[in-house]
């Protein structure tokens, strides 16, 4: 068997055939990989398996380390085994998808293609005025929401008021992560998740139509949802409701234009630089911190720090504690019973005075460290396989929606919403994931309340067109 000091050299020997047959394998399962045709799943393959996935493994295996919570990992073995899962999931999640599509008969990179180049429905068969109407409705609440949300004490609101003493915002940011849970369902779902979808509906609507009240609307309904997303002082969350406006302008228009692209990027890279002048900081080295890769700077947060669970999670489970069995599953919370949580464990052990003091939060990791902490090496093993089947599912079932505003937006919602669970948890995210099944009933309740409106106008229409027409029956 090969010395520990050997695998090493050996992993870093097969990265480019890792790196190869990851690019291929991904490019058959989720479609083109380009920027300028990219579909929700193509961005799994750039952010979940490649930037917060393989390299961030490989940097850490080759001794980037500077990162809190690494300096309780004893020795290489830990880095040395999660390079090797790293190199496993990115490989089977792309080949596992390939297989199940190719067993069902579907074939998903076709699916995803001909939704793009579908023909927009008609304005007049879209229902576009019910639809205004509602999501109208929708913006007001999605206002007052995000009143709440921010008023109640959020790191951003202490900021602007003048409190910029980082102990307090760690406090006040980490206070949300230990809200019950329908507080939880009002701030995520309702706050967070309904109104990134309800301004992915606008900004369809808009480039479907082309009229000043879609944009106008759109604009509107943008100012709240980032509020929300900006209230925790967390760096990823504004950047990631952009980028799905990015994928909505694919779906909608097919493609990209280089000056779309670029505007992204700049509105995409200006907010991740405002939400770390936000939280104090610096770009180029962070506060307290050596280097470029370490936790506090953008280089360091986007390659490492999905990662950074992993071989923690190997060292805790089940050493330190048992595995959890599936015990993550957050709706039991809904039923009276305290979900067990890998992210919240491993920092109680790591960094028991911080969590004591409320000023640290939790440590979500890729998709594989989670299903290890649950299930061990078989769920290592088998995590791939399971998403793969939970990503076809949601894609399958997304696209046969009609393309109209709202169908834009919940099949790109949903689709991204797995893509950025690849990146942290697995029971949860991947089986009953509260956030998708409230987002998504709240969108069946939208189309209600359209097919409602519809119906009184109509028959406000046919009551005015019989009072107004003369009787053709002789009195």
């Amino acid at each position: 068997m090969m010395e520990l000091e050997g695998w090493i050299p050996f992993l870093t020997i097969i990265l480019p055939f890792v790196v190869a047959s990851s690019w291929l394998l991904s490019r058959r399962a989720f479609g083109s990989l380009s920027v300028i045709e990219l579909s929700p799943y193509g961005l799994a393959f750039w952010m979940g398996l490649q930037a917060q996935a393989l390299w961030g493994a490989y940097l850490m295996m080759w001794g980037s380390r500077n990162y809190i919570g690494l300096e309780r990992v004893d020795g290489d073995l830990p880095y040395i085994l999660t390079t090797v899962a790293v190199d496993y999931a990115v490989l089977a999640l792309p080949l596992a998808m390939i297989l199940i599509a190719r067993a069902a008969r579907y074939d998903p990179v076709s699916d995803i293609n001909r939704y793009r180049a579908a023909q927009i429905l008609p304005q007049e068969s879209a229902g576009d005025v019910e639809l205004f109407v509602v999501l109208a409705l929708w913006t007001l609440v999605s206002i007052a929401i995000a009143g709440v949300i921010f008023s109640r004490g959020s790191p951003l609101l202490l900021l602007l008021v003048g409190n910029s003493d980082i102990a307090d915002l760690a406090r006040a940011r980490v206070a949300l992560i230990y809200l019950n849970e329908w507080q939880r369902i009002l701030n995520n779902i309702v706050g967070g998740s309904f109104t990134a979808l309800l301004v992915y509906a606008t900004y369809a609507a808009a480039l479907m139509r082309a009229q000043l009240r879609w944009w106008v609307l759109f604009a509107v309904l943008l100012v709240p949802s980032v509020i929300v997303q900006a209230s925790s002082l967390a760096k990823a969350p504004v950047a990631q409701l952009l980028v799905g406006l990015l994928l909505v302008h694919v779906m909608v228009r097919g493609r990209l234009r280089p000056r779309t692209i670029g505007v992204f990027v700049t509105v995409v890279l200006g907010a991740l630089g405002a939400a770390y002048a936000l939280a104090q900081t610096d770009l180029l080295l962070g506060v307290d911190t050596v280097g470029v890769l370490g936790a506090d700077n953008p280089l360091g947060r986007t390659l490492i720090g999905q990662l950074v669970g992993v071989p923690n999670y190997l060292q805790i489970f089940p050493g330190e504690h048992p595995f959890l069995m599936g015990s993550e599953l957050q709706v039991l919370g809904l039923f009276g019973y305290q979900p067990e949580s890998a992210a919240k464990i491993a920092m109680e052990i790591y960094l028991p005075e911080s969590v004591a003091a409320q000023t640290i939060g939790v440590q979500n990791t890729f998709f594989i460290g989670a299903a290890y902490a649950n299930f061990g090496w078989p769920g290592v093993a088998l995590a791939p396989i399971w998403v793969a089947a939970v990503l076809l599912i949601a894609q399958r079932a997304t696209l046969a929606l009609p393309k109209t505003p709202l169908g834009v937006a919940i099949a790109v919602w949903t689709m991204y919403q797995f893509v950025r669970a690849i990146g942290g948890g697995f029971v949860s995210e991947f089986t009953v994931n509260t956030n998708v099944v409230g987002t998504l009933l709240l969108a069946l309740t939208t189309w209600l309340m359209v097919r409602a409106v519809a119906v009184i106008r109509s028959s406000r229409t046919a009551t005015a067109t019989a009072v107004s027409s003369p009787s053709l029956v002789d009195p």
